[in-house]
C-alpha cells in the first residue's frame, strides 16, 4: 500500500495534523482560484464593469485568504482587518509617485501588485472583497469543533 508522507496511517483522519493539512490545501486552492479569477478579470473581451471592479474585489478577498492561511490562529475579524489595512495601504501608496516606484509600476508584476493610479472606487472594491471573503469563507476546521472562528 502507498501511504501519503503527510499522514501517519495509524492516526485517524480527525487528528489536528490531518485537519491542518486539509485546511492548508483548501486555502491554497482558494488562493489559486482567486488569483486566476483576478487575472482573468483583466481580459480585454470582458465588459468594462468587470475589468474595472472585479479584479479589485478579488484582490481584497485574496488578502483575506492569505491572512487566514498564514495566521490560522487569527480570528476572522483580525484577518478581515489585516487584509483591509494592507490592501487599502497599497491603494493609498499609489498617491506616492516616486520615479523608482513609477518604474516598478510600469512593469507587469509591479502594475499587478501596486496598481497604477489611486481611485476611490478601488478602495470601495477592496473593502467589499475583504468583507465578502470574511463572510463567505468557512471557518477553519478546528474552529468548527471549538466554536471559534
Amino acid at each position: 500500500s502507498i501511504e501519503s508522507p503527510h499522514v501517519d496511517a495509524a492516526l485517524p483522519c480527525s487528528t489536528p495534523r490531518v485537519r491542518r493539512l486539509s485546511e492548508r490545501s483548501r486555502a491554497l486552492l482558494v488562493v489559486m482560484a482567486t488569483i486566476a479569477g483576478g487575472l482573468a478579470s483583466r481580459h480585454p473581451a470582458l465588459p468594462a464593469f468587470v475589468k474595472l471592479y472585479v479584479g479589485d474585489v478579488l484582490w481584497g478577498a485574496l488578502f483575506f485568504q492569505l491572512f487566514r492561511s498564514f495566521g490560522p490562529t487569527l480570528s476572522r475579524s483580525r484577518c478581515w482587518l489585516a487584509s483591509l489595512a494592507t490592501t487599502e495601504l497599497i491603494e493609498l501608496s499609489q498617491l506616492w509617485q516616486a520615479p523608482w516606484l513609477r518604474a516598478f509600476r510600469a512593469t507587469s508584476i509591479g502594475g499587478l501588485l501596486l496598481g497604477h493610479q489611486f481611485l476611490l472606487s478601488d478602495m470601495v472594491c477592496l473593502a467589499l472583497g475583504a468583507s465578502a471573503a470574511a463572510w463567505l469563507v468557512p471557518p477553519p476546521l478546528h474552529a468548527i469543533s471549538t466554536g471559534k472562528g
